[in-house]
């Protein structure tokens, strides 16, 4: 098959546009399921054009998707081997060996990894960190930190280092390495939400609350930042000057989704219901394309209410996923069991980034699907291994959970949802 797609591959097609037309044809065999075929066309690419990233970018990405792993680790092997200025390649190649148990062999490929790259690259040093801290190796990882502050320092590997701190309990440290690194990079707003936390969790509220406003006033524009100092101020009764930062965060941020939204769960935990509704009627004139605002307005309706809800919010953003989870759960709640599970697949195929979706799915075939359909959420859970929901980032950025598995927070979160009535 090799030899017979070298000798045809190239008739007609011009030298400029060799590697569109392949990577065309490699993809046409891949979606045929002809495998074969499509490893050939890699095969003669790579050859002809050892240098092309998007080559290489292709063919690890099919070998990912369709080969075994050890086709996969030879195609990452022969990228570092040939375009080693790549670091990617390096640290996809170092995860694949250490996922499979292989830790040595991870700590070689990073190593190897810092003598192609030198010391300075923070992605190479967070990887090295990674697997220290993955294997319970917990002072050789503080002592990996130190050197990537020392030799690559950057806001990032501070502000891992202080959560890394932060998550085995020594907050004392967290908060020193938190203010280090504000002396340093005073503009990197995660930094503020991190000490902020470490703070809440001290009891030093006035300390927290000066953290989220130092922040506030370096990156206006965060709205995390807004949201936690709004919290804190809700966790320890001042309502009022709650409901105060809220309206100022929407004035300076005007048509965020996500301080409408808020404000209007806050309204809703304050108990203050008609004030909810007040708020969402006006979030949905700021923001009419919201699907955030679309899917929790449908859910504030009476039972007879949420299909014309549902309707509008389908004219408004068709194709938003949060929407669509809204949707899925109104057919659940319908006992519409078919057209819940059609909806759900829409949610996670059209954003495998959120972890909400997968969590909702999983709920709902605890209850009505098999075990071969729950176990099918849960692969395409890991697989996708989401970041963003809610839910999913109250329950994966949580510092008791900071080692859990994604398939863990994928049960956890399902555990906390709701069967919708």
């Amino acid at each position: 098959m090799l030899a017979i797609i070298r000798n045809v591959i190239s008739l007609g097609v011009e030298d400029e546009d060799k590697r569109t037309t392949w990577l065309v044809d490699a993809e046409t065999f891949e979606k045929e399921k002809a495998l074969t075929c499509a490893r050939a066309v890699f095969a003669v690419a790579l050859k002809e054009m050892p240098r092309k990233k998007s080559v290489w970018d292709a063919a690890i990405h099919f070998e990912r998707e369709h080969g075994t792993l050890a086709d996969h680790e030879a195609v990452l092997l022969k990228a570092c081997q040939t375009v080693p200025e790549v670091e990617d390649y390096w640290l996809m190649l170092a995860k694949l060996q250490f996922v499979d148990k292989r830790v040595d062999e991870a700590r070689n490929t990073l190593m190897a990894a810092f003598e192609k790259h030198g010391h300075q690259s923070e992605k190479i040093w967070l990887a090295a960190t990674k697997i220290e801290i993955e294997t319970d190796q917990f002072d050789t990882a503080r002592g990996l930190f130190a050197k990537a502050r020392a030799k690559a320092p950057s806001a990032r590997v501070w502000m891992k280092n202080a959560r890394f701190e932060w998550c085995l309990g020594n907050l004392e440290e967290a908060k020193r390495l938190c203010e280090d690194c504000i002396r340093h990079y005073d503009n990197f707003h995660k930094i503020y939400l991190v000490l902020g936390q470490v703070l809440e969790q001290m009891k030093d509220v006035q300390g927290a609350r000066q953290a989220y406003t130092q922040g506030i006033r370096a990156c206006p524009g965060v709205i995390p930042l807004w949201i936690l100092l709004v919290r804190l101020e809700e966790s320890v009764g001042q309502v009022v000057k709650a409901r105060v930062d809220l309206e100022k965060a929407r004035l300076r941020n005007p048509k965020n989704e996500d301080l409408w939204l808020e404000s209007v769960r806050f309204e809703k935990r304050v108990g203050c219901p008609e004030m909810a509704k007040e708020r969402m009627s006006r979030a949905l004139q700021e923001c009419e394309g919201s699907g955030k605002l679309w899917a929790e307005a449908i859910w504030m309706e009476g039972p007879h209410g949420r299909r014309a809800k549902s309707v509008d919010a389908l004219k408004k953003c068709e194709h938003n996923p949060h929407v669509l989870i809204a949707a899925a759960r109104l057919f659940w709640s319908e006992r519409k069991i078919k057209k819940a599970r059609e909806w759900f697949v829409r949610a996670v195929n059209l954003d495998p980034d959120n972890g909400d979706a997968f969590a909702n799915f999983l709920a709902f075939e605890q209850i009505h699907g098999k075990e071969e359909e729950r176990k099918s959420v849960i692969k395409k859970c890991v697989s996708s291994e989401p970041r963003y929901g809610d839910l999913w980032q109250s329950i994966s950025k949580d510092a008791a959970n900071w080692r859990r598995s994604t398939e863990e927070i994928l049960q956890m979160t399902t555990c906390r949802i709701k069967v919708p009535t």
